[in-house]
């Protein structure tokens, strides 16, 4: 008996070893929330409308390297690609809630700009709504 158990043992053993026994509770990556809110930075040609995202998603991308200190912040940036549809809400120091389309390329909004300049490379988002306070979409 003691030899029966031990061999399944080994064999279980083993086969952990081939397929990567996991456990799928610590695996679970949790779902991004669908409301996101931060701060508008500005208006930039080459990107759209600059957001300071809040800490607490880390969507964006760092713009410090490229811009001068920023009194509302220049980590974790992204570019609403279609500030247009939004008017009078996306505008410097403003607290924006949005949700984004995820599916939507990461492509900046295509404009007429000068010729010097380029894209940050921040995520370009397509977002889908903007309020001026908190979303009533529940995170996920």
């Amino acid at each position: 008996m003691f030899r029966l158990s031990s061999a399944l043992g080994l064999a279980a053993l083993l086969a952990c070893s081939f397929t990567g026994c996991k456990n799928s509770a610590e695996d679970e990556v949790p779902p991004m929330p669908t409301c996101f809110s931060g701060v508008v930075l500005g208006d930039r040609c080459w990107d759209g409308v600059l957001i300071q995202v809040d800490g607490r998603f880390p969507i964006g991308k760092s713009i410090q390297s490229f811009t001068a200190p920023d009194s509302l912040g220049n980590t974790n940036v992204i570019a609403a690609t279609n500030p247009a549809s939004f008017g009078t809400l996306l505008k410097r120091g403003q607290r924006v809630y949005f949700t984004s389309d995820p599916n939507a390329a990461d492509q900046p909004i295509p404009r007429f700009c000068p010729a010097i300049g380029a894209p940050f490379p921040i995520p370009h988002i397509v977002l889908t709504s903007v309020y001026g306070v908190p979303c009533d979409i529940p995170n996920r």
